[in-house]
């Protein structure tokens, strides 16, 4: 369970903003196996994002946190039903991400190696430790909202053999 935490910062415009954490006050941190992307890092506007191809096992997970996170709410049925996953067609189902630090501080690596936005590889293997932070409620849309973060990424075992 989680515990919610409501701010105010000045650029509200009548939603509400909430901060969300565990219930001994460390941030909601999970971390996913074996996952690949197809795109790589892309621009989205002024974020950094990563589109992970996600499990049949990986998405009931983020099904069950996000009806966990939407447990603390008391609100209408039409909320968006598949925060952050991403349905398309022709395409595996996937898991966005947004990275809110530098790759060279994320991406684990091999000390004097150089780290860029090309150092992730499409279709290979990574352990990948995401994080929740912070929601964002606007009424006047009737839109829940937070980012998944990544907050560590790993070559995957028998991606290094």
């Amino acid at each position: 369970m989680f515990f919610l935490k409501e701010y105010f910062p000045k650029y509200a415009n009548g939603r509400q903003f909430f901060k969300i954490e565990n219930k001994d006050g460390s941030l909601i941190q999970f971390t996913q196996k074996y996952l690949t992307t197809y795109f790589g890092i892309e621009k989205e506007y002024n974020d950094l994002v990563i589109k992970w191809v996600i499990s049949k096992n990986h998405r009931e997970y983020l099904e069950t946190l996000r009806n966990d996170i939407l447990s603390n709410f008391t609100f209408s049925d039409d909320i968006p039903k598949d925060l952050n996953i991403i349905y398309r067609h022709n395409y595996p189902i996937m898991l966005k991400s947004y990275l809110i630090n530098s790759i060279h501080d994320i991406f684990q690596h091999d000390e004097g190696t150089l780290i860029d936005n090309t150092s992730l590889k499409k279709n290979a293997s990574y352990d990948v430790t995401f994080s929740i932070k912070n929601i964002v409620y606007d009424p006047s849309k009737n839109k829940l909202s937070y980012k998944v973060l990544v907050t560590n990424i790993s070559k995957s075992v028998e991606s290094i053999a």
